[in-house]
């Protein structure tokens, strides 16, 4: 049997525009200017950049994550604005013909991983559905 592990955001789903949009409501509320896309873009995908400082003018980020704070702004704009990529349904839908077992393993919380799924009606195609909790960062 072949298997194959998924992640899900930016390789099932699309979800930029909800990183951009929660970018700019956090620099809203600390009423900084929005900035434009290409710049989140360039610094989201450059290893060893200093996020925090360019997005937020934060010198010495105090947590060991960037997710402190960040989920809340992300999770609103991740309902309105994230999309699967195409062709991903057709794809999936191919695996399970050939009978692949298909595994979502993803760094965002487990209780919230089913739910996007099953928003995007891909959920009935994994066997197995692996997220962050208590017990696995």
């Amino acid at each position: 049997m072949i298997n194959v592990i998924f992640d899900m955001d930016g390789t099932l789903i699309d979800s930029e525009n909800a990183i951009y949009e929660a970018i700019n409501a956090i620099r809203a509320d600390k009423n900084l200017p929005a900035l434009p896309q290409e710049t989140m873009q360039h610094a989201i995908h450059t290893p060893n950049l200093n996020c925090a400082k360019i997005f937020y003018g934060i010198e010495n980020f105090p947590h060991k994550s960037y997710k402190v704070g960040f989920e809340s702004y992300f999770g609103k704009h991740y309902e309105q604005s994230a999309v699967l990529f195409a062709g991903i349904r057709e794809m999936l839908q191919t695996c399970k013909k050939r009978n692949y077992f298909l595994a979502l393993a993803s760094n965002a919380p487990q209780q919230g991983l089913k739910p996007i799924l099953q928003r995007h009606k891909i959920d009935q195609y994994f066997d197995s559905i692996i997220g962050t909790n208590d017990t696995i960062e």
